[in-house]
Formats: structure tokens, sequence, C-alpha cells
């Protein structure tokens, strides 16, 4: 058997992830890892194939595709990798589709692991979780960006391949020790030597569930590991998602979830993993894809087209406001900011939405100052009374977002439509109006929700 034909891979397993596993293929070879093992467990393993087939094929393959009939046996899968294919790379790590290592200071996996290398066998990453967002077909890593104020406990390790002895594993998961694709300690394995991301060993963190969270409990450890390196995870990318996968079952934690829905705690969990806006590795994915974003950045005009300029440069971009409509279960986060305003996918309805309050907001960051020519809000057409909120609507742009510049203020009340009716609120701008952020506001104590925001420009 070859010896090392890669240097840094990653090993999952994949049920019905077809729609998502070419962007998370595609975001870890871009900070350095050469390889991936999938093992898919779908029902039957075409689907998952034609979405893997370009990485399938060449002299040097980037992935190496095992379909496994019987679904969720994870430790098997895991273990036949250990057994057939681990001695083909230099370091691995088992993270499942929908984790994403993120590594903010260096974005390369062998510049991270460059420093660790001499004294330890594994690095531990520990897990950061992301909530779900709007049942929409957007890029997990552009859209998904509230996450839970904390770190939940748990890790998973890139590993030295020539450290892990199989034999040991394959004897079976001992009572009591979690599963070895979480961490190494607990296992017989006294020449793997395993840390976290800040060198501190991880040895003891396996004895219980209080231990795992003392460990990051030291005072400062916990901002300290978020800051330098995590596993960011987007358990499902969904609410449809997760019924879709309990549908199907073979989930390695199926009864978790179960457990959720049944007691009608979902929604709960997906609060407590999207108390804090983390953009930063969706700015990361968007530097990179942004030349590909640009080409759709021209969505279909209406025939009153004259008053646009030559692309609607909010697209894709990120946006954020002053409050997140708490929605019931089944509309789980609909309403959070995640792009849903500047998706290019007009509903009707609201692609995004606040609470009642006091003069509610909504900001778009264009990320460079642009020079506007015009801006068009779409406005809800699914019922007058929804549409009506937004009357006292105000407009603003500046190119700091602390210094504003006013453009229109509705203070008497203006009506406006949307993509139904086509009858949106348009703006033309004079000549050299240059801005990175827009501002939208209301002079009204009211709930505040838009269908779609488009801002025409070109750069400054």
């Amino acid at each position: 058997m070859l010896q090392h034909v890669h240097k840094y891979a990653i090993v999952t397993t994949a049920r019905w992830e077809e729609q998502n596993i070419v962007e998370w293929i595609e975001y870890h070879r871009s900070i350095g890892f050469d390889h991936f093992y999938v093992y898919g467990h779908d029902d039957e393993p075409l689907t998952l194939y034609h979405a893997l087939f370009p990485y399938l094929i060449g002299a040097d393959p980037v992935v190496t595709y095992r379909y496994w009939p019987k679904p969720g046996q994870f430790a098997a899968m895991y273990l036949d990798f250990l057994r057939n294919h681990a001695a083909q790379t230099e370091w691995f790590g088992f993270f499942d589709v929908g984790e994403y290592l993120y590594l903010p200071h260096v974005n390369d996996v062998g510049r991270f692991l460059e420093p660790f290398k001499s004294q330890w066998d594994a690095v531990a990453f520990h897990v950061l979780g992301f909530a779900p967002g709007p049942d929409t077909a957007a890029s997990v890593l552009l859209s998904r960006i509230w996450r839970a104020a904390g770190l939940d406990g748990r890790s998973k390790s890139l590993t030295r391949s020539a450290a892990v002895d199989h034999g040991v594993l394959a004897a079976g998961l001992g009572a009591g020790v979690r599963p070895f694709w979480l961490g190494w300690d607990g296992y017989d394995l006294p020449h793997l030597r395993e840390c976290d991301v800040l060198g501190n060993s991880m040895r003891g963190t396996a004895e219980s569930a209080e231990a795992a969270r003392a460990h990051v409990a030291q005072p400062g450890a916990e901002r300290a590991i978020i800051a330098k390196a995590t596993l960011n995870r987007v358990a499902f990318s969904t609410v449809a998602e997760l019924h879709r996968r309990l549908g199907y079952g073979g989930m390695i934690d199926e009864g978790f979830w179960q457990f959720l829905v049944a007691e009608g705690k979902l929604d709960e969990w997906v609060r407590a993993n999207a108390l804090v806006l983390d953009d930063r590795m969706a700015e990361y994915w968007r530097a990179l894809v942004a030349p590909t974003l640009s080409f759709y950045a021209d969505p279909r005009r209406p025939e009153n087209a004259a008053l646009v300029g030559p692309a609607n440069v909010a697209l894709g971009k990120n946006s954020w406001q002053s409050s997140i409509l708490a929605v019931p279960p089944g509309e789980i986060l609909l309403g959070q900011a995640a792009g849903g305003a500047t998706n290019g996918r007009k509903s009707g309805t609201f692609g995004f939405h606040t609470e009642r309050q006091t003069n509610p907001w909504w900001v778009l960051d264009l990320r460079v100052p642009y020079q506007i020519s015009a801006i068009r809000l779409y406005n809800r057409n699914d019922s007058p009374q929804m549409a009506a909120r937004a009357r006292k609507i105000r407009v603003e742009i500046s190119q700091d977002s602390v210094n504003w510049q006013l453009l229109f203020a509705a203070d008497q009340g203006f009506d406006f439509g949307g993509v139904i009716d086509q009858k949106p609120l348009e703006m033309k701008l004079p000549p050299n109006m240059v801005a990175r952020y827009c501002k939208l506001s209301l002079d009204d104590t009211n709930f505040f929700h838009l269908d779609e925001v488009e801002v025409y420009g070109v750069p400054a």
C-alpha cells in the first residue's frame, strides 16, 4: 500500500448530503486539505455519487467514495478507513458534512499544525454550534452566521495517522467511553499525545461531560479558543432538512433530535444556537467566491429598468437588524438576518422580519464603497395590512456606518408594493453618491419587514 499519498485528509459519513457536500469539500480544499474519504450510507449509492463524480475521476482524484449499504454504522465505517486507508494520509480528521474547520488567522491547515507537530500527535478542535436558517437554497457558508454564545464541550481532532493503532479501536468501544472520532482520551494509545488549539493536553477530558466542560471553563480559555480555531458546526441547514433526515433515519444522534421535536423543544435549541452574530467564516468564503457571485449580480429587470444601474451590488451581501422575529416552531428563524432580503429571491412575503419595537432598523454592508445610482425596496404583497407596516420608512446611506445621509423619509406615510404588483419603492440617486452601508428604518413603533432590497451601482 502506498504511504502518505495525501498530507491532510478528512473522513466523513454522508447520508443524503448531496445538496451541500460540494461547497463543504471546496471550503476545506481552500484551507489546504488534499483528500476526502466519503462513506455514503444513503438508501442507494447514485445520488451522492453523481454529486461527487467530478472529484472521483482523473489521475489524482480528490475523493475516495465508499458506499456503505447499512445506514448508521459509523464505527464500522470509520474503522474501515483506519484499516484500509489511514496509511495513505499523514494527518486526518473525522468531520461531518456540516462541520467546517475554521482557522481565522492562517486559513491554512498545514501552517496551523506546524507548531504542534514536534510535540503532539493530535490537535482537538472544539465545536462551535451555528443555527439553521431559512428554508432556501442559499449557500450554507454565506448564510449561517448566527451561533451559540460559547463552545458546546465536544471536540474533534486532526490526528497523525502513524500514532493510531486501529487494532485497539476494533476491540470495541468501552462502556462510558466516548466514540474515538470525538477524541482519543480514554483509549489505550500511549504513544498518541493530544492537545487543544491552545496547546493544553486533552487528557482527562473524556472522564465525564463535566470534565469536558471544565477543560474550556478555565479563565479566558473559551474566548481564546474561539478566537484561534474552532470546528464550526451547522447540525442541519434548515428545519425542513432535519425533518427530512429524521424521516430517512440513520442519524448518529437521531434520538436526541427526535426528543427535541417530540417535546416541542426544537425552537428553544435553535435560539440557543443563534445568540451571537458571527460572520467571520462567511466573510472568508465570500472573498473567495465573490467573482462567481458577481456573475449573478444582475437579475432580470422589470420594464422600467432605466432607473437601475449596471448591477445589483446588494446581492449576497451581509445584513443585520435591530431584532429577530420570535417565530413559532415550524418557521424557526425564517425572519432572521442571514441574507434573506439580499438573496435575489422575491417571494412576496418577507426576507427579514424584526420584532415589534420603536424605530426598528435593518442595515446592509456592501463590503466596499460603491457609487450608488438607484435603490429598490420590495414590500410584502401577501397582505395590505402587512405592507402598511412599512409606510413610515426611512432610507439612509453611509461610508463608515457612523455618519449617515438621509435619502428618503416618509414622515406622513408612503404606500408601496412589491414583486407581485410591480410597485416597489424606487429611488434614483443623483450622480456621485458613494456609500458602503445602507440603513432602512421605521419612524414608528411597529414590526419591520421587507421582501427584497436591491442596490444598484458600480465600484467607487
